[in-house]
């Protein structure tokens, strides 16, 4: 017969307790009556055949007021009524409830305990955003992230899918913001293999929408007019192309080209170089 495996309670100062001495010991009413309302109290009295205390933990009614002096009461514990903690019941089990659902998709504990962290659809990743989380999970769902806020990290629970609405590739290092675990929505992934819709041909000024990319090298482009290749490589240029659904874009033109790249903020990007004659940022003019 398999050897039943018995999970220990987190009290004071994190004490792991496996027995009732070190319950006594470390007790914290504060997680005491949590784990009484999610159920690990009941089974962890059980699984050690506690069973004078489980069946009182077992008759006590989460809504009755007395509740916290009665627990204490259980486990020969002092009770000071000015230190219990004021407990919102439907807050603990909305908690436990996310929890339960965030456990069919990770068993990591450190991703565990930050539920409160974790968003399950767009309107609680509005939430955290609110909140000022700058870490926040997204956990199985296909969620709109916002690009006018800026320093947040994405982790990914699950199929994570971040939908970017913007008409040319993000430069999310610019706005610090870091993806970790989540793939982009069909939509934008086919923009970060393709020539930026502000690309003109430098030598007959065809759209980006006339070249074509070269079967035998992906970093080159091919324009069907005149026939001009250009080297062009999403892993190093992408992130140059800043996002355009946002007001007052500022333009920049190349001195060498007059290539135009456009860019929501006075300054250009670090270590920027114009992505047709390869001309430094310090070639480049602000359009008025």
């Amino acid at each position: 017969m398999a050897k039943k495996i018995k999970f220990p309670l987190q009290m004071k100062n994190d004490a792991q307790v496996r027995d009732l001495d070190e319950l006594r010991e470390h007790f914290d009413l504060d997680k005491a009556i949590g784990y009484f309302l999610d159920g690990k109290l009941l089974s962890w009295l059980e699984a050690r055949y506690y069973d004078t205390e489980a069946d009182a933990v077992r008759a006590l009614n989460k809504d009755d007021a007395d509740v916290h002096r009665r627990l204490c009461e259980i486990f020969g514990v002092e009770y000071h009524a000015e230190e219990a903690p004021k407990i919102d019941v439907e807050a603990v089990e909305e908690r436990n409830r996310r929890l339960g659902e965030l456990k069919q998709y990770t068993s990591d504990p450190a991703v565990l305990e930050k539920v409160d962290q974790v968003a399950f659809n767009q309107e609680d990743l509005a939430d955290l955003i609110d909140e000022g989380y700058s870490d926040i999970y997204l956990c199985n769902n296909s969620f709109v992230i916002p690009l006018r806020v800026r320093n947040k990290h994405y982790i990914g629970i699950g199929k994570a899918e971040a939908v970017i609405r913007s008409q040319e590739c993000v430069d999310f290092d610019e706005l610090g913001i870091r993806f970790e675990n989540v793939k982009f929505d069909e939509a934008y992934e086919k923009k970060l293999h393709r020539l930026p819709s502000s690309f003109q041909c430098p030598i007959c000024k065809a759209s980006s929408d006339k070249f074509a990319k070269d079967e035998k090298d992906d970093s080159k482009w091919i324009c069907g007019i005149c026939g001009y290749v250009h080297k062009y490589s999403m892993a190093d240029t992408s992130k140059f192309f800043s996002f355009s659904d946002t007001a007052n874009q500022t333009k920049w033109e190349c001195d060498i080209c007059g290539y135009i790249y456009e860019t929501p903020s006075e300054t250009l990007p670090q270590g920027f170089s114009c992505p047709i004659c390869k001309a430094p940022s310090n070639k480049f003019s602000m359009k008025q």
